[in-house]
């Protein structure tokens, strides 16, 4: 039964109460669109009261900022790191690689949400969402560029990098995750193959594939 009165919840349950609601909004805007969806439709799904769903919710629009940028702050943070960290260029890239398609698989609805619905933000909001998606364009980047001036990486640059992003962001069309190959599976397949077009002759030679290639299929 619906409830409008989200003054009773322990801090606790108004947590949970929140992300099942970020998780079936999601669900929902990712099904029928953020424009398709209404709050009345949102709120009989959550099982909450029109109070109670702006109490946990703020605005429609909040939600959509949440969906969006949530994952792409924690891949920033991840990304951050990983170039930071003392490893050659290759396996900075193959981690990041792992960890992005980790996270399509395990937050399919938010990052269709994330693709689709971008542009239906304005002002600070939207703002917030392009600066998190540029900067970890710019980690890919930077990764890619440093590969080149160490000498592990033929060509580096903005054009080679939204190719190797597009190539992985374009998997939320398709992956299954609960299909037979785990995400960091892929991510290694994917490596692999960008590995060997971007290596140096010599580089190449240091850097064999991760495991044995694709099983087929």
């Amino acid at each position: 039964m619906a409830t409008d009165d989200p003054t009773t919840e322990s801090p606790r349950r108004r947590t949970d109460q929140r992300e099942r609601l970020l998780h079936t909004a999601a669900q929902l805007f990712a099904d029928k669109g953020y424009h398709g969806t209404g709050v009345a439709e949102l709120g009989r799904a959550v099982e909450l009261g029109r109070g109670g769903l702006y109490h946990h919710m703020g605005s429609k629009e909040d939600l959509l900022v949440e969906i969006s940028v949530r994952h792409v702050r924690d891949m920033v943070e991840v990304g951050e790191s990983i170039l930071a960290s003392d490893e050659a260029p290759p396996e900075k890239l193959r981690a990041l690689s792992r960890r992005l398609m980790r996270t399509i698989a395990e937050n399919l609805a938010e990052v269709t949400v994330f693709f689709h619905e971008v542009n239906n933000l304005k002002g600070e909001a939207r703002a917030e969402v392009v600066e998190k998606r540029d900067r970890f364009e710019a980690i890919w980047r930077a990764v890619i560029d440093e590969g080149v001036e160490q000498g592990y990486f033929r060509k580096g640059g903005g054009l080679v990098t939204k190719g190797l992003l597009g190539m992985h962001n374009y998997s939320y069309v398709w992956i299954d995750p609960d299909g037979r190959l785990k995400p960091e599976d892929i991510a290694d397949d994917y490596c692999d193959l960008i590995l060997r077009g971007l290596l140096t002759d010599s580089a190449l030679a240091s850097f064999e594939p991760a495991r044995e290639p694709a099983r087929g299929g």
